[in-house]
Parts: C-alpha cells; structure tokens; sequence
C-alpha cells in the first residue's frame, strides 16, 4: 500500500518536473534547472528501490514461507 502511495507521488513529481521544464526552462537559472534534474533523478531511484524492495519481498520471502510443509497442514 505504501510503494502505491509512493507512485503516485512520484506522478505528481513527474508532472511537477515536467511543468518546470516546460513553462520555466527559459527564464531559470543553470543551478536551479540542474537541481531540479537532480532531485528527480534521486526520487526515480528511491522509487525504484521501493518497487524492487516490494518485488524481492513478494517473490523470495513470502513464496519460501508457503513451501514449508508443516504450513500446508491445518491445525485441526
């Protein structure tokens, strides 16, 4: 729930970036257009370390829990 949450933030940032891009790019400064690159470069990575992170805990974790045969057995 919270990568989802996370993603769609991010849209709102590619979107915002976008718009700075398109709207401002003429009249802003180097530093300004760079740090702007900056921190969307940064907030794709963490994004994609969450969607990673989310993967490897879906797939490695959670799929060698349910191969334990004392699991597939009920208690009753």
């Amino acid at each position: 729930m919270d990568i989802m949450f996370g993603s769609m933030l991010f849209g709102l940032t590619i979107h915002q970036t976008y718009r700075s891009f398109r709207l401002y790019y003429a009249s802003d400064k180097g530093y300004l257009r760079t740090l702007v690159t900056v921190i969307f470069a940064l907030e794709a990575l963490h994004t994609l370390l969450w969607f990673l992170v989310g993967y490897l805990y879906l797939n490695y974790l959670l799929s060698d829990a349910v191969k334990e045969p004392g699991l597939l057995l009920g208690h009753w």
